[in-house]
C-alpha cells in the first residue's frame, strides 16, 4: 500500500526531470505531427486517416522514451532491436514513402534523446524539402518529375484517373492524389479481378473516367 501511495505521489509532483522529460515528449509529438501537415499539401490521402494521425502523434515520442530508457543498456539495446526487427517484418507497408516516413518519425524521436536541436534542424530541413516540392508540383502540375514504377514481380497495379471519387470496393490503395478536378487512383490485386473492375468501371461510369491503364506482372 505504501509503494502505491508513493507512486501516485510521484506521479501528482513531479520533480524537475520528470517535468522536463514531459516536455520533450510533446515537443517531439508536435514535430511528428507536423509532418502529416506538411504531406496534406501534397495531396496525400493515405496520411488523413485516424490511424496514421496517430501514428504521427506517438511514433516520434515513442522512439524517444525507448532509446532515453534503453540508452545506457545493452542488453535492452540488443532486445529492443530484436523486437523492433520483428514488429517491422510483421507490420504490411503499402508503399516505400509511407516506409521513409516511419523511419523519419523514429530518427527524430531517436536523435531527440541525444540532442534536441538535432531534431529540430531535421525536421526543418525536411519541411523545406516538402515546401520545395509542393512548389514544383504546383506550378508544373501536369509535368511530373517522377513517373510511378512498380517492380515487385508479383504485384499487379491499376491506375484510375477520374473526375469524381470512386468506390474502389476491396482493393488495396497504393495512392491517391487530387487536384481541384482530378483524382488519380492506383490499386493493387489479382489480375483477373483487376481487369473486370476494370471493365465494370468503364461501363459504369465511363463519364467521369479521364484515364485508365494497367500494369501487370506475371
Amino acid at each position: 500500500m505504501e509503494y502505491l501511495k508513493e507512486i501516485i505521489y510521484q506521479i501528482l509532483y513531479l520533480n524537475e526531470q520528470s517535468r522536463l522529460f514531459l516536455l520533450e515528449l510533446l515537443i517531439i509529438s508536435i514535430l511528428g505531427f507536423s509532418f502529416q501537415i506538411s504531406f496534406r499539401f501534397l495531396n496525400f490521402e493515405w496520411v488523413k486517416s485516424s490511424y496514421q494521425i496517430l501514428n504521427f502523434l506517438l511514433l516520434a515520442p515513442i522512439g524517444f522514451a525507448i532509446t532515453s530508457v534503453i540508452s545506457s543498456n545493452i542488453a535492452l539495446s540488443l532486445g529492443m532491436v530484436g523486437a523492433l526487427s520483428i514488429i517491422r517484418f510483421r507490420t504490411p507497408v503499402k508503399n516505400s514513402f509511407e516506409l521513409v516516413v516511419y523511419f523519419l518519425l523514429l530518427t527524430i524521436g531517436i536523435t531527440a534523446s541525444v540532442e534536441m536541436m538535432i531534431s529540430v534542424v531535421l525536421a526543418i530541413f525536411v519541411h523545406l524539402v516538402i515546401i520545395a516540392f509542393s512548389i514544383v508540383k504546383y506550378f508544373n502540375p501536369r509535368n511530373q518529375l517522377f513517373d510511378a514504377s512498380f517492380s515487385n514481380d508479383n504485384n499487379n497495379f491499376l491506375t484510375i484517373s477520374t473526375t469524381e471519387k470512386i468506390d474502389i470496393g476491396n482493393f488495396e490503395l497504393i495512392s491517391l492524389e487530387y487536384t481541384s478536378n482530378s483524382y488519380e487512383y492506383v490499386v493493387t490485386g489479382n489480375k483477373e479481378d483487376l481487369l473486370m473492375f476494370q471493365e465494370n468501371l468503364i461501363e459504369a461510369k465511363n463519364e467521369i473516367i479521364k484515364k485508365i491503364s494497367t500494369n501487370f506482372y506475371t
